[in-house]
Protein backbone atom coordinates (compact mmCIF):
# COMPACT_ATOMS: atom_id res chain seq x y z
CA UNK A 1 0.00 0.00 0.00
CA UNK A 2 1.71 3.38 -1.01
CA UNK A 3 2.09 5.69 1.38
CA UNK A 4 -0.65 8.64 1.89
CA UNK A 5 1.63 11.14 0.52
CA UNK A 6 2.14 9.09 -2.57
CA UNK A 7 -1.16 8.31 -2.79
CA UNK A 8 -2.50 11.72 -2.54
CA UNK A 9 0.46 13.18 -5.58
CA UNK A 10 -0.61 9.50 -7.91
CA UNK A 11 -4.26 10.89 -7.67
CA UNK A 12 -3.32 14.19 -8.32
CA UNK A 13 -0.91 13.45 -11.43
CA UNK A 14 -3.99 11.33 -12.52
CA UNK A 15 -6.30 13.83 -12.33
CA UNK A 16 -3.66 16.43 -14.19
CA UNK A 17 -3.61 13.90 -16.63
CA UNK A 18 -7.39 13.92 -17.56
CA UNK A 19 -7.72 17.49 -17.51
CA UNK A 20 -4.52 17.56 -20.10
CA UNK A 21 -6.09 15.54 -22.25
CA UNK A 22 -9.51 17.04 -21.70
CA UNK A 23 -8.08 20.27 -22.43
CA UNK A 24 -7.01 18.58 -26.38
CA UNK A 25 -10.45 17.48 -26.92
CA UNK A 26 -11.41 21.27 -26.27
CA UNK A 27 -8.73 22.77 -28.55
CA UNK A 28 -9.80 19.48 -31.52
CA UNK A 29 -13.91 20.20 -30.76
CA UNK A 30 -14.06 24.05 -30.02
CA UNK A 31 -18.14 24.01 -30.62
CA UNK A 32 -18.59 21.83 -27.67
CA UNK A 33 -18.17 23.39 -25.03
CA UNK A 34 -18.56 20.41 -22.60
CA UNK A 35 -14.82 19.72 -22.89
CA UNK A 36 -13.67 23.19 -21.86
CA UNK A 37 -15.88 22.91 -18.68
CA UNK A 38 -15.03 19.19 -17.88
CA UNK A 39 -10.81 20.17 -18.00
CA UNK A 40 -11.13 23.39 -16.01
CA UNK A 41 -13.60 21.41 -13.33
CA UNK A 42 -10.71 18.87 -13.10
CA UNK A 43 -8.43 21.56 -12.33
CA UNK A 44 -10.57 22.41 -9.61
CA UNK A 45 -10.58 19.15 -8.29
CA UNK A 46 -6.57 18.90 -8.55
CA UNK A 47 -6.18 21.54 -6.34
CA UNK A 48 -9.00 20.28 -4.08
CA UNK A 49 -7.20 17.03 -3.65
CA UNK A 50 -4.42 19.03 -3.44
CA UNK A 51 -5.81 21.27 -0.61
CA UNK A 52 -7.00 18.18 1.36
CA UNK A 53 -5.10 16.62 4.12
CA UNK A 54 -2.89 13.84 2.93
CA UNK A 55 -4.67 11.30 5.99
CA UNK A 56 -7.94 11.97 4.37
CA UNK A 57 -9.95 8.77 4.45
CA UNK A 58 -11.37 9.07 0.96
CA UNK A 59 -7.36 9.50 -0.47
CA UNK A 60 -6.51 6.61 1.85
CA UNK A 61 -9.55 4.38 0.11
CA UNK A 62 -8.35 5.23 -3.23
CA UNK A 63 -4.65 4.90 -2.71
CA UNK A 64 -5.32 1.37 -1.11
CA UNK A 65 -7.45 0.28 -3.87
CA UNK A 66 -5.71 2.43 -7.38
CA UNK A 67 -2.67 3.28 -6.64
CA UNK A 68 0.11 0.91 -7.48
CA UNK A 69 4.41 1.80 -7.40
CA UNK A 70 3.41 5.03 -7.13
CA UNK A 71 1.06 5.43 -10.19
CA UNK A 72 -3.26 5.58 -9.94
CA UNK A 73 -4.97 3.14 -12.14
CA UNK A 74 -8.36 3.20 -12.15
CA UNK A 75 -8.41 -0.48 -14.20
CA UNK A 76 -10.80 -2.95 -13.44
CA UNK A 77 -14.89 -2.03 -14.12
CA UNK A 78 -14.05 1.58 -15.20
CA UNK A 79 -16.21 3.26 -12.96
CA UNK A 80 -13.16 5.39 -11.52
CA UNK A 81 -11.71 6.00 -14.67
CA UNK A 82 -15.17 7.04 -16.37
CA UNK A 83 -16.15 9.26 -13.53
CA UNK A 84 -13.31 11.15 -13.06
CA UNK A 85 -12.77 11.96 -17.35
CA UNK A 86 -16.57 12.69 -17.22
CA UNK A 87 -16.05 15.15 -14.17
CA UNK A 88 -18.65 18.21 -14.70
CA UNK A 89 -18.92 16.65 -18.56
CA UNK A 90 -22.80 16.29 -18.22
CA UNK A 91 -23.86 18.19 -14.68
CA UNK A 92 -21.52 21.61 -14.09
CA UNK A 93 -22.79 21.21 -10.93
CA UNK A 94 -21.06 18.00 -9.44
CA UNK A 95 -18.85 18.55 -6.92
CA UNK A 96 -15.52 17.82 -5.69
CA UNK A 97 -16.39 16.69 -2.76
CA UNK A 98 -18.99 14.46 -3.95
CA UNK A 99 -17.12 13.56 -6.62
CA UNK A 100 -14.57 12.40 -4.43
CA UNK A 101 -17.06 10.21 -2.36
CA UNK A 102 -18.30 8.46 -4.99
CA UNK A 103 -15.08 7.31 -6.54
CA UNK A 104 -14.70 5.73 -2.93
CA UNK A 105 -17.40 3.66 -3.49
CA UNK A 106 -16.74 3.10 -7.21
CA UNK A 107 -13.25 2.08 -6.96
CA UNK A 108 -13.99 -0.62 -4.34
CA UNK A 109 -16.75 -1.46 -6.62
CA UNK A 110 -14.65 -1.96 -9.46
CA UNK A 111 -12.29 -3.70 -6.84
CA UNK A 112 -14.79 -6.59 -6.21
CA UNK A 113 -15.40 -6.83 -10.01
CA UNK A 114 -11.85 -7.16 -10.81
CA UNK A 115 -11.69 -10.12 -8.23
CA UNK A 116 -14.71 -11.61 -9.57
CA UNK A 117 -12.57 -11.54 -13.09
CA UNK A 118 -9.94 -12.97 -11.90
CA UNK A 119 -11.46 -15.68 -10.10
CA UNK A 120 -10.62 -14.28 -6.87
CA UNK A 121 -14.18 -13.76 -5.88
CA UNK A 122 -17.64 -15.73 -6.42
CA UNK A 123 -19.09 -14.69 -9.31
CA UNK A 124 -22.93 -12.94 -8.47
CA UNK A 125 -24.75 -15.83 -7.73
CA UNK A 126 -22.62 -18.35 -6.84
Amino acid sequence: MPSDSDAKEAIIAYIVEQANWRSEKAQEYPGDARNKRCADALGELADFVEGLPEDDHRLRELGSLCVLEDVFSALAGGQVAGAISRFRFHDARESCDGLLNGLVKMATEDAIELGRIGGGLPLDGQ
